[in-house]
C-alpha cells in the first residue's frame, strides 16, 4: 500500500507542476463545484485497483483513477475552449507521468475517456477523466 500512496502523491505533485492549475489546487480527494472557489481546480479519487499476478512472483497493479477539471471563465464565449485546452493539459501530464517516476516502479499512465460538458455548465465548465497507472507491487 505504502507504494499506491507514493504515486499517489507522485501525481498530485505531477500535475500541479505540468498544467496551468496551481499545485494547491490539485486535490486526492473528490470535491464538488459547489466546494470549489479558486480556478482552475482538479480533483480526482482513486478507485479500486485489480491485481495481476505474473511468473517470478512479479505482481503488477492497476490503478484506476476518476478525476474531474473545473473551469470558471466570466466570459462566456470561450469556457468550452478554456476546459478543453486544461483537459488536454491534464491528458498529455498523464502522458509524460510513467516516465517521470520510474523510481516508483510506473510502467505506465493513460487516460482511458475524456469528456466534457460542452458548455453545458456556462460559465463554469467540467472535465471528466478515467485514467488508469501501471505499476509494479513492492514484494515483501
Amino acid at each position: 500500500m505504502a507504494r499506491r500512496n507514493d504515486i499517489i502523491e507522485a501525481f498530485v505533485d505531477h500535475l500541479g507542476s505540468n498544467t496551468d492549475v496551481f499545485p494547491d489546487n490539485v486535490s486526492r480527494r473528490f470535491k464538488y463545484l459547489d466546494d470549489v472557489n479558486d480556478f482552475p481546480y482538479i480533483t480526482f479519487v482513486p478507485r479500486q485497483e485489480n491485481r495481476d499476478h505474473r511468473g517470478d512472483a512479479r505482481k503488477l497493479a492497476v490503478l484506476a483513477i476518476d478525476l474531474r477539471v473545473y473551469v470558471y471563465d466570466g466570459d462566456t464565449s470561450d469556457v468550452a475552449d478554456e476546459c478543453e485546452r486544461l483537459a488536454d493539459q491534464v491528458e498529455a501530464a498523464v502522458d509524460t507521468f510513467a516516465s517521470t517516476y520510474r523510481q516508483y516502479e510506473v510502467e505506465e499512465a493513460r487516460v482511458i475517456t475524456l469528456r466534457t460538458d460542452d458548455g453545458l455548465m456556462t460559465p463554469y465548465g467540467i472535465a471528466d477523466l478515467q485514467l488508469s497507472i501501471l505499476y509494479e507491487v513492492e514484494i515483501t
